[in-house]
């Protein structure tokens, strides 16, 4: 299933493309953008939940997922590359899934390990860009809330294909 916002995303460039054939033979043609051209979307996070063990180097495991958050077919070993945790310090779940205001979430942690050819990783095999992390420190249950990523590709924060 396609989110909600691709369509009209979709429609635009093809709008766009359809016409672009038809201006490019006179070079004084412009297509002019406003602000009311941008279009608009609705999106809801429906993040899924999980206890984790306090002070624990828990397993994640990931070799069950055969799609991505976007509807697409997923190969567990060949498309996950990295996995990370972004710990929210001062946010609850619900504010995560409310989506706002996201663009002001400071994150108090982000740690990640690239994963390669995986389907599972340990807490500890999470570092902060290669510098090793206190698990006693920030993995308590009252220390916020946090959000798992999985991603393809190997630019940390970039490519997610799942979120828990």
């Amino acid at each position: 299933m396609r989110p909600a916002w691709t369509m009209p995303l979709l429609a635009a460039l093809l709008l766009v493309t359809s016409c672009a054939s038809t201006i490019t033979d006179t070079p004084d043609e412009t297509i002019a953008l406003t602000d009311e051209d941008n279009f608009a979307y609705d999106y809801t996070f429906d993040i899924t939940s999980y206890p984790a063990p306090e002070l624990s180097d828990f397993t994640i495991d990931w070799s069950a997922l055969t799609e991505d958050m976007h509807g697409a077919p997923l190969v567990p070993d060949a498309d996950i590359n990295m996995a990370a945790v972004v710990v929210f310090r001062y946010l609850s779940e619900e504010d995560i899934e409310s989506g706002e205001p996201y663009i002001s979430w400071g994150h108090e942690l982000f740690v990640f390990a690239e994963v390669n050819g995986a389907t599972s990783v340990r807490l500890s095999d999470l570092t902060m860009f290669g510098t090793d992390i206190d698990i006693e420190t920030y993995f308590e249950a009252s220390y916020g809330t946090w959000l798992l990523v999985l991603s393809t590709g190997d630019i940390p924060g970039a490519g997610t294909r799942m979120a828990a």
